[in-house]
């Protein structure tokens, strides 16, 4: 693991299914957020509810037939033993439980990416009824 990380994590349906993730989001991500946040600034301030943002924080999002949240946060010190680290993944694992393939009344998905430092640090999550709408692109500048 690299000393910063950029993170992203998406959760989200279809329409129909949006107000189960809503209220899972309202009690679960959003308190976690409000108390640790990844990078220990973030305060109720940070969550956004703005289609397409491109920050750090919380933000609704709809691609496709697809509607969901986006929590991005970007040079983050991505250290398991971090409190704010085990929040995140406290809740990452609650989803994936809650949402898992036996449970086909709410077919929500969760996809997680963290890119590090290093090129070949990167750690890719999703659950069973993701869709593939994250993906990594790295470019070269100069």
């Amino acid at each position: 693991m690299g000393y910063r990380s950029d993170v992203v994590m998406l959760m989200y349906g279809k329409e129909e299914v949006f107000p189960i993730l809503k209220l899972w989001v309202e009690e679960n991500l959003i308190p976690m957020i409000k108390v640790h946040g990844l990078d220990n600034t973030l305060g109720g301030n940070r969550v956004l509810f703005d289609d397409g943002g491109n920050t750090d924080g919380l933000w609704l999002f709809t691609r496709d037939n697809y509607k969901g949240y986006a929590y991005k946060e970007f040079g983050v010190k991505w250290y398991p033993d971090y409190p704010e680290i085990r929040a995140f993944e406290a809740v990452r694992e609650k989803f994936a439980e809650v949402f898992n393939r036996d449970n086909h009344a709410a077919e929500l998905a969760m996809e997680f990416m963290r890119i590090g430092e290093e090129p070949d640090d990167i750690e890719s999550v999703d659950s069973f009824h993701s869709v593939g709408l994250l993906s990594v692109q790295r470019d070269i500048v100069y």
